[in-house]
């Protein structure tokens, strides 16, 4: 798992551990802004499992441009 998508999962926790906290408790009924909470760390959680889902893509993409590359300038290219 990369950094990003640590980062993302321990956000996303953290929120809505405040978040189910606040609703739970009520802690929240005299300020309504408060609620955001939880939405939130439901967005972070999206965002972890696409950047975990998609980061072995992501890399075998850079490798294989990588490849590509190299390969555009081979022996080839040098006139």
């Amino acid at each position: 798992m990369h950094k990003k998508a640590k980062l993302y999962l321990i956000i996303s926790l953290a929120l809505v551990v405040v978040g189910l906290v606040m609703t739970v408790t009520k802690m929240a009924a005299d300020k309504p802004v408060l609620y955001v909470f939880l939405p939130v760390g439901a967005v972070f959680f999206g965002l972890f499992l696409i950047s975990a889902f998609l980061a072995d893509e992501a890399d075998q993409h850079t490798k294989e441009q990588d490849e590509f590359t190299k390969q555009m300038d081979g022996p080839a290219g040098k006139a």
